[in-house]
């Protein structure tokens, strides 16, 4: 709040402004404050088998999928999954997953 009031006072010293709402948990229910998940996005989410989490291009198709669910970038989510993959001290799935 302290910085859309100081957006609106001094808009010269701003280029942008990014207002954001959370929510501590998900799935789980909303604050009272917060609109719930859309159910058709979460269950096209959810519906994404997961992927065999040694195979770096497994990994990198999973997270652009999710991306596309979700309306983001693809290609940046796959060149993100596949940075982290190749960061991860480890080839074994539970190390990959954890990442």
């Amino acid at each position: 709040m302290v910085a859309q009031v100081a957006a609106l006072e001094h808009p010269g010293a701003f280029s942008a402004l990014t207002l954001v709402g959370t929510r501590a948990v998900a799935p789980g229910p909303p604050d009272d404050d917060l609109p719930d998940h859309d159910p058709e996005t979460m269950r096209r989410l959810f519906a994404q088998p997961m992927p065999d989490w040694t195979d770096r291009e497994a990994v990198a198709e999973f997270a652009a999928a999710g991306a596309e669910v979700l309306g983001d970038d693809p290609v940046a989510a796959r060149a993100v999954a596949t940075r982290v993959w190749d960061r991860t001290p480890g080839t074994a799935a539970p190390v990959q997953m954890a990442n």
